[in-house]
């Protein structure tokens, strides 16, 4: 028993790793030849209320900055679901310089994700495009992810897990009774072996929703583990149940016809 819940222990100190998620942009780079598209690369914007403006210098491949006048640019802008929110031309700003786009306040969410895509093409048959994207916060900053209350509660089913299992190989009697005492015992180990199995699917749930990028070969590991633990529950809920009943089924006997040293 006592190498089991050292194996528990190592087990998941091994298999749960914590670390502070990167946003990805997804940006999508040109190509090299053609036209070329610059942007400043916020990876958040701020949802103030206030619109959003985003804006893209173009240039070809000599680095040349091109103007409206030979040069016509659409955006597409997607929500987290794949759907448009916008289809539109980029307009040219009074600057002589940028394309650029006003974003409504209305069309975003505070808290999502989008990704656009801008396509641009010449009149003398050069063409280019750019993918990226962006999220929305409160003050355009970047989330802080505080992962320290869901460490917390893994710990807690951790000891408790742990604790129930430990309790389970007592030898002193729970009661007085000798099938309670089983019973109790029994429960224990089902209980904490149960809690270990949650502890193992919200490993997996807050390592998918902080993006720790657990291989597969770990997640199938644990996949395996837990199932396997469903398993001994069923067998030690099967083997107690006859025990149980054995012990019973002894005792009535035994108050029928008394135990040997009686008789």
């Amino acid at each position: 028993m006592k190498k089991t819940i050292y194996f528990l222990i190592l087990f998941c100190f091994c298999s749960f790793v914590y670390a502070q998620p990167p946003f990805n942009t997804d940006i999508v780079e040109p190509a090299q030849v053609g036209l070329q598209i610059s942007y400043p690369q916020f990876q958040y914007y701020s949802d103030g209320g206030n619109d959003l403006c985003l804006h893209f210098h173009v240039h070809n491949s000599t680095n040349w900055l091109m103007t409206n006048s030979t040069v016509s640019c659409i955006i597409h802008i997607y929500d987290y679901k794949g759907c448009h929110i916008v289809e539109d031309e980029l307009s040219f700003s009074t600057n002589d310089v940028d394309f650029e786009y006003q974003l409504y306040s209305n069309n975003v969410t505070e808290g999502e994700n989008y990704h656009y895509l801008v396509y641009c093409n010449s009149t003398t048959g050069e063409a280019g495009f750019l993918g990226a994207s962006f999220g929305i916060t409160s003050d355009g900053l970047a989330p802080e992810y505080d992962g320290s209350a869901s460490i917390g509660i893994l710990i807690i089913f951790m000891v408790m897990s742990f604790f129930l299992i430990y309790v389970s190989t007592f030898k002193n009697r729970f009661s007085v009774n000798e099938i309670l005492d089983y019973v109790l015992k029994k429960c224990c180990l089902l209980l904490g072996l149960y809690f270990f199995t949650i502890l193992t699917t919200m490993s997996l749930t807050i390592s998918d929703k902080y993006s720790l990028g657990l291989n597969k070969l770990i997640i199938t590991i644990m996949f395996i583990v837990n199932w396997s633990i469903y398993l001994i529950l069923l067998i030690l809920v099967l083997v107690t149940g006859l025990k149980v009943l054995n012990m019973w089924s002894k005792n009535k006997y035994n108050e029928r016809y008394g135990t040997d040293d009686e008789q």
